[in-house]
């Protein structure tokens, strides 16, 4: 069964509450994640690989993000790699339906992502491939925050898309 991105913690209460959650909580800040009750303890047990072969993000060319120019980031050779994030399990009070739900963990821009996503200079947590095991089974706060860094420079693309993939009522 398939996850749904915006994380609802277990101890969501309404559908009404887990919807509001859910549009709130699609990253979690890896520098406050110890800290924010929607993430906290799902950080210390339940840490998940999103896989992904690119993902978007928008340049800003003015203040207020009214021209702005949608970037596509990827690996060399178009790779398929990992995001780190965190997962929860919510149960729908009416149906019983369990949901599986996640957020992607944000760091600290690097050169790259700091010039792309300019204004909030922040990127995805990506887990390297020979830091997977590690993510998904370290104990510790300080094992997993040694994790929480950015990717290091020179190792993602990218390259400018058309702002169509925005466009709603548009099959893109």
């Amino acid at each position: 069964k398939a996850a749904q991105w915006g994380l609802i913690p277990s101890w969501a209460k309404t559908v009404e509450q887990a919807k509001d959650i859910a549009s709130k909580t699609l990253n979690a800040v890896s520098e406050t994640i110890y800290e924010k009750p929607s993430f906290k303890n799902y950080i210390k047990s339940k840490r998940c690989l999103v896989w992904a072969n690119g993902f978007y993000e928008w340049q800003w060319k003015d203040e207020k993000g009214k021209n702005k120019t949608p970037y596509f980031i990827y690996m060399p050779k178009h790779e398929p790699f990992s995001f780190g994030g965190i997962y929860s399990e919510w149960t729908h009070p009416e149906t019983g339906e369990v949901f599986t739900t996640f957020s992607i963990i944000t760091t600290e821009a690097n050169e790259l992502m700091s010039q792309i996503h300019n204004i909030k200079k922040r990127m995805p947590l990506i887990i390297q491939p020979e830091d997977r095991e590690k993510w998904l089974s370290a104990i510790t706060e300080a094992d997993i925050k040694e994790l929480m860094q950015p990717l290091p420079d020179g190792i993602l693309q990218a390259h400018t898309i058309s702002k169509l993939i925005t466009t709603r009522g548009i099959d893109n």
